[in-house]
């Protein structure tokens, strides 16, 4: 039998050996487990990128045709699109270059999410006939308002609530106390621009024209005979202000619709709030299924988007028509006359818009040349729907 004897010092060589033989292992396991993780992890990562890329062309190439978009930023750097964000000039001018180059049917990205844009009329009318595409997105802007009738989605509330907040406005627009309240706003806001301004001087109209048009619309939704300070907060930059805000606003009108009921007539009708408040209370007599979305906090949304709607597109329309006006003084005089031949020195009534073609003529041309709100209210496809060749999902 072979007998081996290590000394002491042998065996604490042989220890030395195995342990850093054991170290050496291990750090090249580390080294090899390391590098097989982050090979993975970046395989992983390449593939997602190449599934999300190949996702988003698709997507590209399946729907109507536009300007080639990158991902994340979509359109941004389009030169066409710059001019629609940027504004160099008109933006409708530029979306009927992008019409002339793409179609009637286009689609344009603003991040990764496709708008496509129908600039055609009888198309358009066809796809707003179709209730799969009466949906709204959902975000954060369309989360404030979504108790309206503007920004709701599509479903049985807001059928309801459009249908009384359209027969409201028609019915208010007939109404010969709206006459008196255009007629009492424009006649303080004249008075006031030449107390502060003074006769035969130059002066920069855009503030009086959003007096004008934030008066007539407080009076007639709240019956407030002269400029609210409780509305200080309808100003320019409210778009700029965040949800509190928007909290803040929908909390006022919902306090002043509801103090209607106070000494609410149904024989009288205020304002646009006493005749929501009248449409509410003739389906709830008549028993309509309608009745019991007719809430007061939706009631009350009807008239914030009154104000968003109307004060911002009346006031830029307005100064287009005296820009107009002021470029072409032969139809300003014109305009001047056929008013003062038709009617007069009486205050104007709604009938006379009949009995003043030229008038009407002249106002519907600056809407058609200078539309202050080419693209619309984005809408949303429910379901799998066709507009024209196109599958829209």
């Amino acid at each position: 039998m072979l007998q081996l004897r290590f000394s002491q010092s042998s065996l604490m060589q042989l220890r030395q050996f195995h342990a850093i033989s054991d170290q050496c292992n291990c750090a090249f396991c580390n080294r090899y487990i390391t590098r097989y993780l982050w090979t993975t992890i970046l395989c992983l990562l390449l593939g997602f990128l190449v599934y999300k890329l190949s996702k988003f062309y698709y997507q590209y190439y399946s729907l109507p045709p536009g300007p080639f978009p990158l991902p994340i930023i979509g359109n941004m750097l389009c030169k066409l699109l710059n001019k629609i964000t940027i504004l160099p000039k008109f933006w409708d001018d530029s979306i009927r270059e992008m019409a002339k180059k793409y179609g009637p049917i286009f689609t344009v990205y603003f991040g990764n999410n496709p708008q496509i844009i129908i600039t055609d009329a009888d198309i358009a009318r066809q796809v707003f006939s179709k209730n799969e595409f009466s949906g709204r997105f959902h975000n954060y802007f369309a989360s404030l308002l979504a108790n309206g009738v503007a920004m709701a989605d599509f479903g049985h509330s807001w059928k309801a609530l459009r249908r009384v907040a359209h027969m409201a406005a028609m019915n208010y627009s007939m109404n010969e106390k709206l006459e008196n309240i255009v007629v009492d706003c424009v006649d303080k806001t004249v008075e006031l621009m030449l107390e502060r301004e003074g006769p035969d001087k130059p002066i920069k109209p855009n503030d009086y024209i959003y007096m004008i048009f934030l008066n007539i619309l407080a009076n007639s939704a709240f019956n407030e005979k002269e400029y609210l300070k409780s509305l200080k907060w309808f100003d320019r930059k409210v778009y700029e202000k965040k949800s509190k805000v928007f909290s803040e606003m929908r909390e006022l009108i919902l306090k002043k619709f509801k103090l209607h009921y106070i000494d609410y007539n149904p024989n009288f009708q205020r304002d646009f709030c006493d005749t929501l408040i009248e449409a509410k209370n003739v389906a709830i007599n008549e028993g309509r299924k309608s009745a019991d979305y007719l809430t007061d906090d939706r009631l009350s949304m009807c008239v914030f988007d009154m104000f968003f709607a109307g004060i911002e597109t009346s006031e830029i329309t307005f100064q287009w028509l005296l820009l107009l006006m002021t470029y072409y003084p032969e139809m300003q005089n014109r305009l001047k006359q056929e008013i003062e031949t038709k009617i007069g020195n009486r205050l104007p009534r709604h009938q006379d818009r009949q009995q003043c073609p030229y008038v009407m003529a002249f106002i519907a041309e600056t809407l058609r040349f200078r539309n202050v709100l080419p693209l619309g209210l984005p809408h949303k496809s429910m379901v799998d729907s066709k507009i024209g060749n196109y599958t829209i999902p």
